[in-house]
């Protein structure tokens, strides 16, 4: 007798795993992890597995349109441009679904010890749901420990000027512009006046250079310090690239000025985030 497989099921099970190891791979891989992203991509690998069911295909062409769903659901999740960077991230999402059915497989077996009935498409949904709820509570130090090569030549263009420093990747600066979520760069102040110019006072606040030479563009973000929560005022430079050679990365950062106390390691002269 042939197991009954209800679709609908079957694509929320798969739904789940996808959106799982997406999680895991954007952790491993230090990438960025949108929600909506990650949802549409977890819907498309769970389609194409729901399509897969209904009309099977030979094992050769089951291997080759998996690639080409791997490749789909990662480019759909992470919009990275370089090729090197999709198969590296496709990549994680294959061994985090490897990992994850592997994981989702042992403790469905344990919860079937205890309740002979469950079924595994009514169980992975709920360890879905645990699983997500204790990813949100580790620390993002995890992501931070992958993350490679902590110094990094950084380019920045203003008004045509350009200003080349040695940035630092901080495991603490999270700090995301508020309305498009773009990660924030920080200068110190020597580094922003070279960069910026008159303009450097527009981002430490002074309210007459805001009241002469308002920019447009400028955007205000708040963060939590050890001293409280305060204001960050940003601006977003025409060009940031990030690296050289065959590892240079152009970046959509904002760019903040540190405070003037905070004290950076010699020869680092601005922050990086990590993602």
């Amino acid at each position: 007798m042939e197991p009954t497989v209800y679709l609908d099921e079957y694509f929320l099970v798969n739904f789940a795993l996808d959106a799982f190891s997406l999680w895991l791979a954007a952790l491993f891989g230090g990438v960025a992890c949108k929600a909506g992203r990650t949802a549409c991509s977890a819907a498309l690998g769970a389609l194409y597995a729901a399509l897969l069911l209904v009309f099977p295909l030979p094992i050769w062409a089951e291997y080759l349109t998996a690639t080409g769903a791997l490749f789909c659901m990662t480019r759909a999740a992470f919009p990275v441009k370089r090729i090197s960077s999709l198969f590296r991230l496709s990549f994680l999402v294959s061994c985090a679904a490897f990992l994850t059915g592997g994981i989702f497989t042992v403790f469905y077996r344990l919860a079937a010890g205890v309740f002979p009935r469950l079924s595994f498409c009514r169980f992975a949904p709920f360890l879905f749901l645990f699983g997500s709820f204790t990813a949100a509570l580790l620390p993002r130090s995890f992501a931070r420990f992958c993350a490679a090569d902590t110094t990094r030549e950084v380019t920045l263009i203003w008004k045509g000027k350009a200003v080349t420093l040695r940035g630092l990747s901080d495991s603490g600066n999270l700090l995301c512009e508020p309305v498009s979520g773009a990660s924030v760069l920080f200068l110190c102040e020597d580094a922003a006046r070279r960069l910026f110019g008159e303009d450097a006072a527009l981002l430490t606040g002074e309210e007459s250079a805001i009241a002469e030479r308002p920019a447009a563009g400028l955007r205000l973000a708040f963060c939590v310090t050890a001293a409280g929560r305060t204001g960050v005022l940003l601006l977003r430079p025409e060009k940031i690239t990030v690296g050289k050679g065959r590892f240079l990365e152009e970046k959509n950062y904002y760019v903040g000025v540190l405070k003037s106390d905070t004290v950076l390691p010699d020869g680092i002269e601005c922050l990086l985030p990590v993602r």
